[in-house]
């Protein structure tokens, strides 16, 4: 079957039509997939979107059938959740057959007298048609009050019938929970039922493409290989910045192509999907130069510099930003460490840079359209009590918090407890290293000085999660 594409917007072929949208940072937010008719002679075709799913978040995908939330432990996806209560059960209370306007007006009157009479709410703000019925204020539809409405007002049969349906499309009801059992490219192979059931068992060809897929319910996992989302009306995996095509690899060049220029620009992970992931379909953040014997661990970090609302120890200075380009990679690359590849061993190097982004607004927008960004920031304990506890350890001592990673992106410093090898240990995090209250080693709280030592390099480079490209092939 042949596609064409408009910028990654428009899917067609001669039967379908697909039609994609974007957030400012580049994710694809809305997918609209339905059949494309011509009319009349042939002189005008025409797209029926009749099936659409919405991607509010990397959490959450919702569809006519339902929502689908997803639980991850670090990066990787762990559990999904499905759900009642999608675009299609909305419109169900718009297309019932039945006289909706005249049962609508009846119902929502009641509802909103017995409101007006117990919290004196100004009714005139208030619809009563059904399909208008979900801008009706929050409070007057809780969940607990919908149930009084339905058991003690005096509804008939089509009232409460249509009262019950809309408390259902409203609150979302829980249908089924499933676990993900991945491989080391996380790549669901397993996935099980809330019993522990097998309910699908997936195989993969080298580039990602179905060798076994079977299933023992409906239930079909839409992001499979490597964890991407596999689009069924062509079946290319989204990446973010590009489509792969299990059979020839990227759609459309690669955009850190001038990078790398011995490696094809449409090559899948330097051609070793066995080993390697691409997340994003950008660049990496652990470089291997196998011509060199190098591994460069590569992160930006964007500080921010602007106090928030004006308080002290809110923000880094210039001076501290360009300390950190400076003293933070000379520590590490001062180490001499080294990682052993097929036999070979690799010198370690770490490039990080520390980016002044101002406010923290820009600092979360920059990260956001940088591949290997993150953001970096300080704040006081008595400003974010709920990121910095204070515990007492019960023998007149306490345990502080010096820093914390959100998503292994975020880094939120204690100004109180701020310093650089407080920094390098919330740096490892983001990429992707756990190994807290080590014995030693930047793990390691009590004394808590130690840097990273080779058993550290050895735990965040073998990791799958870190990211990996070959940029240098003999």
């Amino acid at each position: 079957m042949c596609y064409t594409y408009d910028r990654m917007n428009l899917v067609l072929d001669n039967s379908n039509f697909s039609y994609y949208l974007y957030g400012n940072g580049g994710q694809r937010v809305a997918k609209l997939t339905g059949s494309s008719i011509t009319l009349g002679t042939g002189f005008a075709t025409n797209a029926l979107l009749d099936n659409y799913t919405l991607y509010p978040s990397e959490y959450l995908v919702v569809t006519q059938q339902g929502y689908t939330k997803y639980y991850y432990a670090g990066g990787n996806r762990i559990a999904s959740k499905i759900g009642t209560g999608g675009f299609g059960k909305m419109q169900q209370l718009c297309t019932l057959e039945q006289n909706l306007t005249a049962n609508a007006n009846i119902l929502f009157d009641n509802i909103l007298q017995h409101a007006v009479n117990t919290t004196n709410p100004p009714t005139d703000e208030y619809p009563v048609d059904v399909c208008n019925g979900y801008n009706v204020a929050t409070e007057l539809l809780t969940e607990p009050l919908l149930d009084f409405y339905i058991n003690s007002l005096s509804l008939n049969f089509t009232q409460s019938n249509l009262l019950q349906q809309f408390r259902q499309n409203l609150t979302g009801g829980t249908e089924a929970v499933y676990y993900f059992h991945s491989d080391h490219l996380g790549s669901a192979s397993w996935i099980t039922n809330n019993t522990g059931l097998p309910v699908q068992h997936l195989l993969y060809l080298p580039f990602g493409e179905h060798f076994v897929n079977e299933h023992s319910s409906g239930y079909d996992e839409r992001f499979t290989f490597t964890g991407k989302e596999r689009d069924a009306e062509t079946g290319y995996y989204y990446h973010g910045a590009r489509f792969n095509s299990s059979d020839i690899g990227w759609l459309s060049v690669d955009p850190m192509a001038d990078k790398y220029p011995s490696i094809s620009p449409y090559a899948y992970c330097a051609w070793n999907p066995v080993k390697l992931v691409d997340p994003d379909g950008r660049d990496g953040v652990k470089i291997i130069n196998k011509q060199t014997r190098s591994i460069t661990v590569a992160a930006t970090y964007y500080v921010t510099s602007q106090p928030i609302l004006g308080l002290p120890h809110t923000s880094y200075s210039s001076s501290e930003i360009e300390s950190m380009n400076k003293n933070i990679n000379n520590i590490l690359n001062s180490q001499s460490y080294t990682y052993e590849i097929d036999g070979e061993t690799y010198d370690v190097f770490f490039d990080l840079r520390f980016v002044d982004a101002r406010e923290s607004w820009e600092a979360n927008e920059a990260a956001k359209k940088d591949p290997i960004g993150n953001t970096l920031s300080v704040l006081t304990e008595e400003i974010a009590k709920n990121l910095f506890p204070i515990t007492d350890n019960g023998d007149d001592t306490e345990s502080y918090v010096g820093g914390v990673t959100g998503n292994n992106k975020n880094i939120v410093m204690n100004s109180r407890l701020d310093n650089t090898r407080r920094r390098i240990h919330e740096i490892f995090h983001t990429l992707f290293f756990s190994n807290d209250d080590a014995e030693s080693g930047i793990g390691n709280y009590v004394p808590g000085v130690d840097m990273p030592n080779q058993n550290d390099i050895n735990m965040l480079l073998s990791n799958p999660q870190l990211p990996e490209r070959v940029v240098e092939i003999e």
